[in-house]
């Protein structure tokens, strides 16, 4: 690799790997996961009536 490509890529967050480390350990599927980051995103009808 050339040091401009190693200039490019982003220094990873720790605490991100280790979460995905932890989810894989627990037989996570790459699927599951990435259904709750997305799930994780929405607002749920609950926290949704507690705001208003």
């Amino acid at each position: 690799m050339s040091v401009t490509k190693s200039m490019d890529i982003e220094e990873l967050d720790l605490e991100w790997i280790d979460l995905m480390l932890t989810a894989r350990n627990m037989g996570l599927s790459i699927e599951e996961v990435r259904a709750f980051l997305r799930e994780s995103g929405e607002p749920r009808s609950d926290q949704e009536a507690s705001r208003r």
